[in-house]
């Protein structure tokens, strides 16, 4: 297991959710996968400035990134982040990906606009092997990739979830969503 590793921001979210994902592999692998820091910072004018500090020469690198970030600033980063694994000679690059920006738009729905979904996807998959994402906005996304892409769905999980004893008063229970999507 000396292949792999976690990679994430430090300074964000995705830092406690790769620690909860260690014990998991730990359970299932019985060893311990390294968690390592990539540091983001950013130059006085807003540009990004990213390092990351440990060797990761032909290991397979599983890069959970921050999906709460807004979505230029999440997607630059995944481009830099991207191009510093490279250059680091990561055998293979895996983004985890709790939530996809830039899904929504994925058919034209008048003249003159882009498919935001499909540009992205060409974006972001150069130089990747995998991407493990969850909810995607419709099922067709996964094919605009021409990597595979593991698309999780929450939604057992919240019902298993509410069904155990931990949500007893399903008369005021109310479930929202964006849209029909």
């Amino acid at each position: 297991m000396d292949d792999f590793i976690l990679l994430a921001d430090k300074d964000s979210p995705s830092w406690k959710f790769a620690e909860e994902i260690q014990p998991y592999l730990l359970n299932r692998w019985k060893e311990k996968i390294p968690l390592y820091e990539v540091q983001i910072k950013k130059f006085k004018n807003g540009e990004i400035d990213m390092c990351v500090p440990e060797n990761v020469r032909k290991r397979d690198v599983y890069f959970i990134h921050d999906s709460s970030k807004n979505p230029q600033e999440w997607l630059v980063q995944l481009l830099l982040v991207e191009d510093a694994l490279r250059r680091a000679s990561a055998n293979s690059i895996s983004l985890v990906l709790p939530n996809m920006a830039y899904e929504r738009k994925d058919w034209k729905d008048r003249p003159h606009v882009p498919i935001s979904a499909k540009k992205v996807a060409n974006m972001i998959s150069s130089g990747i092997e995998r991407i493990i994402t969850m909810d995607l906005h419709s099922p067709q996304i996964q094919g605009f990739y021409d990597i595979p892409v593991d698309a999780l769905e929450g939604f057992k999980d919240v019902v298993n979830y509410l069904i155990k004893d931990n949500y007893k008063n399903f008369e005021n229970l109310v479930v929202v969503a964006a849209d029909v999507g």
